[in-house]
């Protein structure tokens, strides 16, 4: 029932399925929200400054106060699991300007730095299954998607040879829309 949407200098945040939203303002930490993650309970938040070099920020009690986890990037994606116990952050690194991912299993008290596949610098998505058992990177790079079952350890080809993106989640399955030459997408759906 409860949806989340990054809206500039606020987070518009919704407990009756969008019918309503109530408008949570931006802090001192992050003054441009555009990307939100919210658990499904809707109290637990993830948001990274997305303007230049910044903090990762969670809130535990539904976008009124966030705390700070880590800075020093340029924050591109956020995705978390339904109970919020998982959580996953991409950001653009401001010292050598490489993409870095970060995953946290407890509620992002701590978080861990995983090597992307390939160490590629060009992603188009990232994707978390709805349980969190599933990471999904795909490349701009190199065109290739990869999954990952150990929280970013390591990661396996699952889909290659053309442009294709990350368009969401459900049920914990993974959705890959496959951009071609031609008008029209291809979507797969994963059955693991």
């Amino acid at each position: 029932q409860y949806r989340v949407v990054a809206a500039g200098h606020s987070v518009l945040v919704s407990s009756d399925y969008g019918v309503s939203w109530q408008m949570r303002p931006a802090t001192p930490l992050i003054s441009n929200f555009k990307i939100v993650a919210m658990s499904e309970n809707g109290q637990t938040m993830l948001s990274g400054y997305s303007d230049g070099p910044g903090p990762l920020v969670v809130s535990y009690d539904s976008g009124m106060t966030w705390v700070e986890k880590m800075s020093g990037y340029m924050w591109t994606a956020v995705a978390m699991s339904p109970d919020g116990m998982k959580m996953m952050a991409v950001g653009i690194d401001s010292v050598d300007d490489q993409e870095k991912l970060f995953v946290s299993d407890d509620n992002g008290v701590s978080w861990h730095q995983r090597t992307l596949p390939g160490n590629q610098i060009d992603t188009r998505s990232f994707a978390m299954s709805d349980d969190g058992s599933k990471l999904f990177v795909a490349s701009k790079e190199t065109d290739e998607q990869y999954i990952s079952s150990d929280d970013g350890v390591s990661w396996a080809a699952v889909h290659n040879g053309s442009q294709a993106a990350v368009s969401g989640s459900l049920a914990h399955r993974l959705y890959l829309d496959d951009f071609n030459d031609t008008s029209y997408s291809t979507i797969y759906t994963s059955v693991d």
